[in-house]
């Protein structure tokens, strides 16, 4: 489900943002349907244009967002190269089917990218475009798309003409903005994924409902050292239906 005022034992909501989850698919990993995998797919098929065969880089793979962008970016086909951070997190890059991972921390891993696709990435998926976007205008292909999916509220200096030769498309993904078509073909689309076994959304962390302020820290500067998929809040027991 998706929907506001989500820190609750039960919320209200409009039919229409309630979706099924197929069998085999727990309720904590449930919550990080409605807005990463989600968020994940509207990224790669609606703002990326992605098509079997595409090259296609998640800039940051290792978080809730990334690692759904991994599976079903495979699922659909495409060659995928994953950055993260931290052994834990390039091990589940890797894991979520990642051809190539790269720690983005180590000096040498831009050259390392450009060897798994020399001719560029078709589509970028990034996740810290206030540190990130003149990178990747380094790393996208010609007629490239450079999705950005997160960023920090600040300026950047970027120089325009660098989009002009390859022409570069730089795209917002804001799941928010999606119509409620889209958002009816995407939840049906990450059932049949999700029932495939193609798409299983990582559960990183869960903790009780008490403990929401934790969950903040633990997203911003996981205890782990890392991000590596979904932080859960659980409510009690006995507030199940």
């Amino acid at each position: 489900a998706s929907g506001t005022g989500t820190y609750a034992s039960h919320a209200n909501l409009d039919a229409s943002g309630v979706f099924p989850l197929p069998d085999g698919i727990s309720f904590a990993q449930g919550a990080g349907v409605g807005v990463p995998c989600a968020t994940a797919l509207y990224a790669l098929k609606h703002r990326g244009q992605v098509s079997h065969g595409s090259r296609v880089f998640i800039h940051g793979a290792s978080g809730a967002v990334g690692l759904a962008a991994v599976q079903l970016a495979k699922d659909m086909g495409c060659s995928v190269v994953g950055s993260a951070g931290t052994a834990a997190g390039l091990e589940a890059v890797v894991k979520a089917g990642a051809d190539q991972a790269v720690n983005h921390r180590e000096k040498g891993y831009l050259e390392a990218c450009k060897a798994a696709a020399p001719e560029g990435f078709d589509v970028i998926l990034e996740m810290a475009a206030h540190a990130n976007l003149a990178v990747d205008l380094q790393l996208v292909g010609q007629n490239g798309r450079i999705c950005i999916v997160g960023s920090k509220s600040q300026d950047i200096n970027i120089n325009p003409r660098t989009l002009m030769p390859k022409q570069v498309d730089v795209r917002g993904v804001f799941l928010g903005s999606a119509t409620p078509e889209e958002l009816q073909e995407i939840h049906a689309s990450l059932f049949d994924a999700m029932q495939r076994k193609a798409l299983v959304p990582v559960v990183g962390l869960e903790l009780p409902l008490q403990e929401a302020a934790k969950a903040h820290v633990e997203v911003m500067a996981p205890s782990s050292g890392g991000a590596a998929g979904n932080v859960v809040l659980l409510p009690p027991v006995e507030c199940n239906l």
